[in-house]
């Protein structure tokens, strides 16, 4: 496997919007480079849009540095706010 991508439509029920969640992105060490990522995200968005998405996010862990330095690369901006507890 190249690489691949999987998202969730999440729907703002505060505003009536949808958010396209990019929940996972991965591509081979050795096809990085090469614009896959760049093709993944844009088929995401494709996939988004057709579901009335206005928006596209990616979470990432804190660890990931390699995932930091792509995603301005790929038109994200850092948006840090995020809380989390363990069920």
């Amino acid at each position: 496997m190249r690489g691949f991508a999987s998202a969730a439509v999440v729907p703002f029920f505060h505003d009536g919007t949808r958010r396209l969640r990019l929940t996972a992105i991965a591509v081979a060490p050795s096809h990085r480079g090469r614009g896959l990522a760049r093709s993944l995200v844009r088929e995401a968005e494709r996939w988004g849009r057709e579901h009335g998405c206005s928006l596209i996010e990616v979470t990432s862990a804190g660890r990931r540095s390699d995932a930091h330095a792509a995603y301005p690369a790929l038109g994200f901006e850092d948006a840090p706010r995020r809380f989390t507890r363990r069920l």
